[in-house]
């Protein structure tokens, strides 16, 4: 296997990783301000949750993307080592 297939997988591999720990990092803080505006206002829960989970879609663009780019025949046994750092 050729270092730069090696680099666009590595590369991915970030992409989706980074994805998912970005979104529990927006979903956590969002649950914590859910927690904080319920004890003021109980009546608005249903606005509070859809704001809550909005970060979690930030995760599935992730995914979404390594599916796009790996299915998309981009990366093949020609790939050189600059594309693959790209």
């Amino acid at each position: 296997m050729e270092a730069g297939i090696v680099l666009a997988y590595i590369g991915l591999g970030l992409m989706v990783g980074l994805a998912g720990v970005g979104s529990a990092i927006g979903v956590s803080i969002g649950g914590n301000a859910t927690i904080g505006a319920l004890k003021k206002n109980e009546e608005a829960f249903g606005s509070y949750m859809l704001l809550s989970a909005l970060p979690g879609t930030q995760g599935l663009y992730g995914f979404a993307g390594f599916f796009i780019i790996n299915s998309s025949g981009v990366l093949s046994e020609s790939t050189t080592l600059l594309q693959g750092m790209a």
